[in-house]
Order: structure tokens, then C-alpha cells, then sequence
């Protein structure tokens, strides 16, 4: 896999963990019932920043716009397919179409290590201050399965 597709890979996990972030921000209590009741749930990013998190138990849809153009990047539409088996590890597979490429990949989630990230205002706020964003995209994309 060539060094641009792995560092694109890693944005779009980072991408995802934010969305989730967001979703749970929105309605954390629909959001854990698609991640962790429902066997099939999809996230789906188009161009417009429109997210949707869906499965047979639900429909959630929010904009990610601002948490997408922070990361600097541009792609056509992100398609996230989640499978649960196991409780609170998330298997998945991404479809990314970038404006240049289109790629996909699987991995899976530790929902636990996801959802326990520090990612409150206060969180943020103090992350911002002490220069620890590195260290919560790291923690984000351990969560995410590096």
C-alpha cells in the first residue's frame, strides 16, 4: 500500500472516530443502540458533510462538515459498514472515494476505549492548551484498530 493510501487510511479512521464522537454527542442513547444492540449499522460521509448512522433500530443524521474540513480532508464520500458479534468490539469496512483515488479497508473498534477517550469541551479545551492533540488522534486511532 503505497505511503499515501496508509496516510489517507488514517485520516479517514480519525474521520470516523470523530463522526462517532459527534453521534454520540447528539443522541448518545441512539448511537449505542445502533453500535451495540443492532448486528449491522452503516456510516455513511458524502461530500456535503452529511453524516448518517443507521441500522434497523434506528436513524441518526447529523452534519460533520466542520470536524471534516479540520482535518484537511477532501473526499467525495465515506461509506462505513459496522458488524456486532461481540458486544463492544465493532468489526468494519470502509469505503473511501477521495477526489484522486478510491480505496477500502477493515478493521475494528474498541467501543470501550472509543467511548472512555477524553473528548469533552473541558477535554478539548485543555488538550488545545497543552498541545495534546497529537497524543488524542493517537488514542483515537488505537481505539479505531491502528
Amino acid at each position: 500500500m503505497s505511503k499515501d493510501i496508509e496516510s489517507n487510511k488514517q485520516e479517514v479512521k480519525l474521520v470516523i472516530a470523530r463522526m462517532l464522537e459527534i453521534a454520540y454527542s447528539k443522541d448518545s442513547g441512539m448511537t449505542s443502540n445502533i453500535l451495540m444492540n443492532s448486528r449491522n449499522a452503516t456510516l455513511t460521509i458524502d461530500q456535503e458533510g452529511q453524516v448518517s448512522l443507521s441500522s434497523s433500530l434506528g436513524v441518526l443524521v447529523f452534519n460533520g462538515d466542520s470536524a471534516i474540513n479540520s482535518m484537511g480532508i477532501a473526499f467525495k464520500r465515506v461509506k462505513v459498514i459496522f458488524s456486532n458479534s461481540t458486544g463492544m468490539n465493532l468489526g468494519y469496512s470502509v469505503n473511501v472515494n477521495l477526489f484522486s483515488v478510491s480505496f477500502g479497508f477493515r478493521g475494528s473498534i474498541d467501543l470501550k476505549k472509543l467511548m472512555t477517550t477524553c473528548s469533552g469541551l473541558l477535554c478539548r479545551a485543555a488538550r488545545l492548551l497543552s498541545g495534546r492533540r497529537d497524543q488524542l488522534d493517537s488514542e483515537l486511532l488505537q481505539a479505531m484498530g491502528r
